[in-house]
C-alpha cells in the first residue's frame, strides 16, 4: 500500500508540473516568445518539453589534443557518443561559444564542460541541443561522465575505469571491457553490456539499470540492496538486502524506487 500511494502521489505531481508547463508556454507565446515544443524520452518516461530557442549563434568545436589518457565530461543537456579509434579526437556541435569549456588537466585528463544558456522552461528538447562525439584510442585509462538530460552512447571500449552519473538521460554502453564500473542513475535509464574484470557498482534511484555481464554468475560475489524497488538477477527478484559469495569479482547493486536487472551472458 505504501508503494502504491507513493506512485499515485508521484503521478499527481507529474500531472501538476505538466499543467504548469503549458500555462507558462501560453504566457510566453502571448508575449511573443519563440518556443520549441517536442517529445523527449527521460529514462522510461516519455514527456512533452518546452524550451526557448533564442540562445544565440551555435557553432562547432573540433580538437585533437595529444597524450590524453582520461576523459571527464560534465554536460547539462546534450547527446554524447564515445567510440573506439586510432587517436583521441573531440567534435562538439550545436553549442554557443559560452556553453562549452574544455581544457587539458593534470595527469593527462581532458575535461569538457557544457551548459545550456536558453531559458529552459521544462526539461529540454529533443533536437535543439548540442552533441559531443569523442574518439578514444586503445590503452585509454578512464572515462567519467556526469550527464543531466540527453542520450549517451558508448561502445567497444577497453578501460581501467568507467564512471557515469545520469540524472534524467539515457545510457547505452555496449561491448565494453572495463576493470571497474560505476553507474549512478536518478530518473534515467542505463544499459551496460560487456565484461567487468573486477567490480561494478550500480545505484538506481527512480530509474532503470540493466546490466548484461559476460561470464558466469559464480565468478562474482553479489551485494544487493532494494528499498521499494527491486533487483533482479537472472530472473530472480530481490526486494531486500542480500549478500552472496566471497569471490574477488564483485557486483554491488542498490535501488530506491527503481529497478536493477542483472543478466549473465556467455
Amino acid at each position: 500500500m505504501k508503494k502504491s500511494k507513493l506512485l499515485r502521489n508521484t503521478a499527481i505531481v507529474a500531472l501538476c508540473v505538466t499543467l504548469v508547463g503549458f500555462v507558462v508556454m501560453m504566457i510566453g507565446v502571448g508575449q511573443g516568445g519563440n518556443l520549441v515544443l517536442s517529445n523527449v524520452r527521460i529514462g522510461p518516461i516519455s514527456t512533452i518539453t518546452i524550451n526557448d530557442d533564442n540562445r544565440g549563434e551555435v557553432t562547432s568545436f573540433h580538437v585533437s589534443p595529444e597524450n590524453i589518457q582520461s576523459l571527464d565530461i560534465e554536460a547539462d543537456l546534450g547527446d554524447i557518443e564515445i567510440v573506439k579509434g586510432d587517436t583521441f579526437d573531440v567534435l562538439m556541435q550545436g553549442f554557443t561559444a559560452d556553453e562549452v569549456h574544455y581544457d587539458n588537466l593534470e595527469h593527462n585528463v581532458f575535461k569538457i564542460e557544457t551548459s545550456y544558456k536558453g531559458n529552459l522552461i521544462s526539461v529540454g528538447s529533443k533536437n535543439n541541443h548540442g552533441k559531443i562525439k569523442v574518439t578514444i584510442p586503445k590503452d585509454f585509462k578512464k572515462v567519467e561522465i556526469s550527464a543531466g538530460l540527453g542520450n549517451i552512447i558508448v561502445s567497444d571500449l577497453v578501460l581501467d575505469a568507467f564512471d557515469i552519473s545520469v540524472d534524467a538521460g539515457n545510457l547505452e554502453a555496449t561491448n565494453m571491457d572495463v576493470a571497474n564500473v560505476e553507474i549512478d542513475v536518478n530518473l534515467g535509464n542505463a544499459e551496460y553490456n560487456g565484461t567487468v574484470r573486477e567490480t561494478i557498482e550500480a545505484d538506481c534511484d527512480l530509474g532503470q539499470v540493466e546490466l548484461e555481464i559476460k561470464g558466469n554468475r559464480e565468478e562474482y560475489s553479489l551485494e544487493l540492496d532494494a528499498d521499494l524497488g527491486s533487483v533482479i538477477v537472472d530472473g530472480q527478484s530481490y526486494n531486500q538486502h542480500e549478500s552472496k559469495g566471497t569471490t574477488n569479482k564483485k557486483i554491488e547493486a542498490s535501488t530506491n524506487l527503481g529497478e536493477v536487472k542483472i543478466t549473465f551472458i556467455h
